[in-house]
């Protein structure tokens, strides 16, 4: 079965078969582009606590010599 168009909220499915069988369904409208966002977010943590740690090592290091 398919949808034309759907809207968001609970509907009931009803369906004929010999038997009558029925159930809900929640529909609910979710974006993508959010997880994308966060997940690049939490990259660029990553690389600047790196560029961080690395150049806090290289310090060390320059002292030493």
């Amino acid at each position: 079965m398919e949808f034309a168009t759907i809207e968001p909220g609970r509907h009931v499915v009803r369906a004929d078969c010999g038997i009558i069988l029925v159930g809900s369904v929640e529909v609910a409208l979710t974006s993508s582009t959010g997880g994308t966002t966060s997940t690049l977010m939490v990259l660029v943590f990553f690389v600047l606590v790196g560029a961080m740690l690395l150049r806090r090592q290289f310090s060390a290091w320059r002292r030493v010599a």
